[in-house]
């Protein structure tokens, strides 16, 4: 597995995510390279694993927190969000009501929410 897929993994969620983890610990955090970039409709799927129960709030705190510490992440299109989901004790607890308020405004960027 190459960085870049293992990052994938994880950022998706994807059912060998924690062989992704180990794979990625054989590579530096720094980066001088973005190497994945985390969409509008990334986030929207991962908000949805948790509205559906599949994931908890802690995973969602722990991915997004995950995201902000990598340098090979790209996560500019969606850094407000990903600022919220891991500052829950600043920003606000992570309810399902609040998330499926998120994925309208993002599923709807240009209607005034």
């Amino acid at each position: 597995m190459t960085r870049e897929e293992a990052l994938l993994a994880i950022i998706q969620f994807s059912t060998n995510k924690d062989e992704a983890f180990s794979q990625l610990a054989q590579y530096p955090k720094e980066s001088e390279t973005k190497l994945v970039h985390v969409t509008p409709l990334m986030l929207i799927n991962n908000i949805k694993l948790y509205t559906q129960n599949l994931i908890t709030s802690d995973d969602l705190e722990f991915w997004a927190n995950f995201i902000e510490i990598r340098e090979d992440i790209n996560f500019n299109n969606v850094e407000d969000e990903i600022y919220a989901l891991s500052n829950p004790d600043l920003m606000g607890e992570i309810t399902v009501t609040k998330m499926n308020r998120l994925i309208s405004i993002l599923e709807n960027p240009h209607i005034k929410h």
